[in-house]
């Protein structure tokens, strides 16, 4: 077994093996099954996001969270390794002075890497992950905070699809079939039970709906509405993309595009 070359996972942005330089809070995803841990990080970050309540934080949480799965996935695909222990993770919460936000980052404890596997090895690695890492975590916000964990598990799939798409353009040609085919398998055939749900938590069906930037081009819908309208930035706003915005809404903000540009 050798160590987890951090430079693959560094490119995601928001994973590292060092403190983040920026920090201003950090809980371990150990921790955050406690629920005094969990009710200070939802409050502490959802103050930070300047949300009206803390369902705000464990929403964006989710959607960070599933970028970081993709990230982790990718790397268990092509160098055979994932973390399974929960305190193997610590989420620091950092602020960026340049731009005046607040963002999240990963630490990683070191990864040990196996020599040679198989899709079955992989796979089992995954369930693993699930079981002991994402899943009680995503309970634990959710029992934290007033949102139902199928809001959660949405946010979740968001950042999946948008980090695999990101991991794809880091690997070399021929490995990417294997973290296509490991990506499927997990949102298509890996057991509902391991998500402690009646059916994969992970296979939401993708709606588009035409591009308010570019018309005639398709985007994705999220799958669940990540609360932004819920923060001050928002002004009560909802997302182009949230799937609690009306196809009515949905046009009326064509049109005031359309007016403001011409």
């Amino acid at each position: 077994m050798g160590n987890l070359d951090f430079e693959q996972l560094k490119k995601y942005g928001s994973i590292t093996d060092e403190d983040h330089p920026a920090k201003v809070y950090e809980v371990t995803l150990a921790q955050l099954l406690q629920s005094e841990a969990a009710n200070a990080f939802t409050a502490y970050y959802a103050e930070k996001l300047k949300a009206t309540d803390v369902d705000v934080a464990a929403t964006y949480f989710s959607s960070s969270f599933g970028y970081i799965c993709a990230a982790l996935q990718t790397v268990l695909s092509t160098e055979l390794a994932i973390p399974s222990d929960r305190d193997q993770i610590t989420v620091q919460l950092y602020y960026n002075k340049e731009h005046d936000y607040y963002a999240l980052s990963y630490k990683l404890a070191n990864l040990q890497c196996v020599s040679e596997a198989n899709a079955n090895w992989r796979r089992e690695q995954l369930v693993n992950f699930y079981k002991q890492v994402v899943t009680p975590v995503l309970e634990a916000l959710s029992q934290s905070t007033s949102i139902r964990i199928r809001e959660l598990w949405g946010q979740l799939v968001g950042g999946l699809h948008y980090g695999h798409k990101i991991g794809l353009t880091f690997i070399e040609e021929a490995q990417k079939d294997i973290v296509k085919q490991d990506f499927n398998w997990l949102l298509e055939k890996a057991a509902p039970e391991i998500f402690r749900c009646d059916k994969n938590p992970l296979s939401f069906p993708i709606r588009e709906i035409e591009s308010l930037k570019e018309p005639g081009t398709m985007i994705r819908m999220k799958p669940t509405c990540c609360l932004y309208y819920k923060t001050e930035k928002s002004r009560g706003t909802k997302c182009y993309t949230c799937p609690r915005l009306s196809e009515a809404e949905r046009e009326d903000r064509k049109k005031q595009l359309v007016a403001s540009t011409t």
